[in-house]
C-alpha cells in the first residue's frame, strides 16, 4: 500500500512539474506574441504618420511645381466635340499613319482611329 501511494505521489509530482513547465513555455510564447503585436502597432502608427506627411497638399503642390511643367488651362485649349471632328476632317485622308500607339497620338489621330475602329484603344499596341 505504501508503495502504491508513493508511486501515485511521484506520478502527481511529475505531472505537476510537466504542467508547470508547459505553462511557462506558453507564458513565454504569449509574451513574445504581445511584444510582436506592439511592434506592429507602432509600425502601423509610423506608416500612417508618414502617409499623412506625404499627402500634405502644400507638399504635393510644391513637388508638382518643381517636377512638372504644368500651367493653368487656357480658354483657347477648350474646344467642343464638333471642333474636334472638324480638325480631323482637315487632315489629309490618305496620309499614312503607322504610329498608332495611343500614347503618342494627337486628339485628331485618336478620333480618326476611333471612327475607323471603335475598339482600337483595347487592341494590342505593336
Amino acid at each position: 500500500m505504501n508503495i502504491a501511494l508513493f508511486a501515485l505521489m511521484v506520478t502527481v509530482i511529475l505531472a505537476n512539474y510537466g504542467v508547470k513547465d508547459r505553462t511557462g513555455d506558453l507564458k513565454e510564447n504569449l509574451t513574445r506574441i504581445e511584444t510582436d503585436i506592439k511592434k506592429e502597432i507602432d509600425a502601423i502608427k509610423m506608416a500612417r504618420a508618414e502617409w499623412a506627411f506625404l499627402n500634405q497638399a502644400d507638399r504635393i503642390q510644391a513637388l508638382s511645381k518643381e517636377h512638372l511643367s504644368l500651367a493653368p488651362i487656357d480658354t483657347a485649349q477648350i474646344v467642343s466635340v464638333d471642333d474636334l471632328t472638324s480638325l480631323v476632317a482637315v487632315r489629309k485622308k490618305n496620309e499614312p499613319r503607322e504610329d498608332r500607339n495611343p500614347r503618342y497620338m494627337t486628339v485628331g489621330d485618336i478620333i480618326e482611329a476611333y471612327e475607323a475602329s471603335p475598339n482600337f484603344l483595347f487592341e494590342e499596341v505593336q
